[in-house]
Parts: C-alpha cells; sequence; structure tokens
C-alpha cells in the first residue's frame, strides 16, 4: 500500500510510468464489480479509497519519520476518481453496441463546403459535373472529372474562401494559380479567389497534399499552419497540422521546401524528397520518411509503418467520427499495416483485436459509437 501511495504522490505530479497508470485503472476495473452503480454508489467508493489512504498514512506516520503525505490525502482521492471514474463513468453511461450495429455503421460522411466571405456555405455536391453555379459574385462550377474550381465576377475583387471537408470524406480543388489540393477529412483550406504577383498564400487547419504548380515569375507558394510557414517554388508536399494533434508533419514527395517555425525565422530545414519536417514542443527536426505511408490517405488507406498508439487511435475516430477512449498504457507500442479507409468498422473492431487491443463498443447518450480500448 505505502508503494500505492507513491503511486499517486507521482500521478500527481505528472511524473507516473505508463506502467502504474495502468495499475490504477485496473485498480478501478477490480472496484467495477457492476455495471448499475449509482451516484450514491460511487460516492461510498471514492470514500473507501480515502479511507484506505487515511489509514495508510497514519501507519506509515508510526513506523517512520512524518512524511507530508496529508496535504495529497484529498487530491488524491479526487485524483483517483477521476482517474478511473473518467474511464468508469464512460462505460457507467453507456449500453454495449450490438453485432448489428456495428456492422451497418456508416459513418456520418456530410459534404464538402466552401464557405464564402459572407459566411455563406455552399455544398459542392450541389453543383452537378460539367456545370457551376452563382452565388453572390462568386462563380463556382465542377468540371467533367468532377474538380472544383471557382471565380469572382467583381472587378477588383479578391475574397477569400475556405474549402472545409467532413469526417470521412476528402475533397480535390485547383486554385487559381493551377495548385491543385487534396483536403484530408476534417480539414479546412483559406485561399484567395485570385493569386497576386507576389506570395501565394494559403492557410491549412488539418490535412492536405499539395501539388504546387510553377509560375512565370517563380513566385513562393506559402502554407501557413499553425506555428509554421512551409515556403516552395513547385513540388509535391503533404502537411499534417491538426489541432489537436502533439506535431505538424511536413512530407516532401517531390521537389524542395523550406520549413520555418512562427516563433524564429532563423528555426528551419530544406526538405528533399522522402524526407519530413516534424515540429514538437518548439523543436523542428528533420527525418527520412516512408513516402507510401506518409502519403497513404491520399490512395484511400491507413497506412502505418511505426506508428503509436495513440496516434493509430487518432486517425481511426477522426476519419470513422467516432469517439474513443483508451488507458495509455500502449502508448509505446507501435503498429505496422495498411487498412482501407472504406472498411466496416465492425470488420476494423476485428483488426483492433487481432492486434491485441481489448475492445468494449458502446453507444452513448447522443447515440454516438464509443471504443473503448484496453
Amino acid at each position: 500500500m505505502n508503494n500505492f501511495i507513491e503511486r499517486i504522490k507521482r500521478y500527481l505530479l505528472g511524473e507516473e510510468t505508463a506502467s502504474e497508470r495502468r495499475d490504477l485503472y485496473e485498480m478501478y476495473d477490480r472496484i467495477d464489480e457492476s455495471d448499475t452503480l449509482n451516484e450514491e454508489q460511487r460516492a461510498k467508493v471514492a470514500m473507501r479509497v480515502r479511507r484506505r489512504i487515511l489509514q495508510t498514512i497514519r501507519v506509515e506516520q508510526h513506523v517512520s519519520k512524518p512524511f507530508p503525505f496529508l496535504r495529497w490525502i484529498s487530491a488524491a482521492a479526487v485524483i483517483l476518481a477521476i482517474v478511473g471514474g473518467g474511464y468508469w463513468l464512460t462505460r457507467q453511461q453507456q449500453r454495449p453496441a450490438t453485432v448489428e450495429e456495428l456492422a451497418n455503421f456508416e459513418p456520418d460522411k456530410g459534404y464538402a463546403v466552401i464557405i464564402l466571405p459572407t459566411g455563406e456555405e455552399v455544398n459542392l455536391d450541389s453543383i452537378p459535373v460539367a456545370q457551376s453555379i452563382q452565388v453572390g459574385n462568386t462563380i463556382i462550377a465542377r468540371d467533367a472529372s468532377g474538380e472544383i474550381t471557382y471565380k469572382s465576377i467583381q472587378a477588383g475583387d479578391n475574397p477569400i474562401y475556405a474549402l472545409q471537408t467532413p469526417h470521412s470524406s476528402i475533397s480535390e480543388i485547383r486554385l487559381s494559380d493551377g495548385t491543385k489540393v487534396l483536403l484530408n477529412a476534417a480539414s479546412k483550406l483559406y485561399y484567395p479567389a485570385q493569386f497576386g504577383e507576389g506570395d501565394r498564400i494559403v492557410r491549412l487547419e488539418g490535412e492536405a497534399y499539395f501539388q504546387v504548380t510553377k509560375t512565370s515569375s517563380r513566385s513562393r507558394f506559402i502554407v501557413e499552419s499553425k506555428d509554421q510557414r512551409t515556403i516552395v517554388l513547385g513540388t509535391k508536399f503533404n502537411v499534417k497540422a491538426y489541432d489537436h494533434d502533439w506535431a505538424i508533419w511536413t512530407t516532401l514527395e517531390e521537389g524542395s521546401v523550406r520549413v520555418v517555425t512562427n516563433q524564429n525565422n532563423d528555426r528551419n530545414v530544406v526538405l528533399s524528397s522522402g524526407q519530413q519536417a516534424v515540429y514538437e514542443s518548439a523543436e523542428l527536426r528533420k527525418q527520412t520518411v516512408d513516402l507510401e505511408s506518409a502519403l497513404g490517405w491520399t490512395k484511400g488507406l491507413f497506412y502505418f509503418d511505426g506508428t503509436n498508439t495513440a496516434d493509430v487511435l487518432r486517425q481511426i475516430e477522426r476519419w470513422y467520427d467516432i469517439d474513443i477512449t483508451y488507458k495509455e498504457d500502449k502508448t509505446d507500442a507501435q503498429y505496422s499495416g495498411k487498412i482501407p479507409r472504406n472498411l466496416p468498422l465492425n470488420k476494423l473492431i476485428d483488426l483492433l483485436i487481432y492486434a491485441d487491443f481489448k475492445v468494449d463498443p458502446r453507444i452513448n447518450a447522443e447515440n454516438r459509437i464509443n471504443l473503448i480500448i484496453n
């Protein structure tokens, strides 16, 4: 028990190991003997935990020098309720998903939209192939291949548009200079109606693959994303910069790019084909990368190449538009393999189980699927 108290202390300080965190979760699994515990019962469990901590502290103080455990008592009881409680309550307040529900599950793909300067949204699915529509001063067209183009009909007007993709869907657009952009799920690209003579600047939230067209003036193409800028002339590259990801990844397929941090222009790297810049915790580094893996999403694949647990589950959660709750005791594990993105959810769960995950599919109060991963 003394060792247990020490683990609680390290948890409060953020110094716990993955193994210790797993032990805390397992303790709550042992407590969780019923799927019907109410608020009063949960409060009693928390009180028992607090009482056990107090008893242990008293014993500790009798047999050794005083140790400042008392200041941890209330916090420890609360932390235990939170550590297990968030995971625990997640399970208690949801019902198991049936086999039929998982087999028939289809992500709500929604639709890609172009957001006009007025804030008005245009559903791209509403534009027939080889036709166009006019919204205000903007003409949006879809060519025979399904590619979207647009233009402003007001002289001197150069508005900023945004292309936004939903979960489970990707969209392609051709910018005014001929540059092609493939936008991954749950992403947003801001761009002007027309590029001028100077730098061609776009802003990305999420992930996109760019095929940049060289211009006669050799103007630079700049992608702004979170805390960095990617600067190119003409090339093929990928930028992954989702808000909740732990880093920004810039991968070069062809040509040459320079990645510059917003905090310090002197902090930059130049990439050659097959290299990747990773910007994490204010540090920018360069590494060699497998292009097939980094660009797998453009081919309709989850492509994992030594990918850690958190990143694997985050990609799945984002694409399928589901919730995933998992114990972080597998964060050091790495996974490799290819998975089609159109795989039915029940088949994907089978693969997760094959990869040694324990999966508890649940349906929450909002009728959303939540995979609880052990």
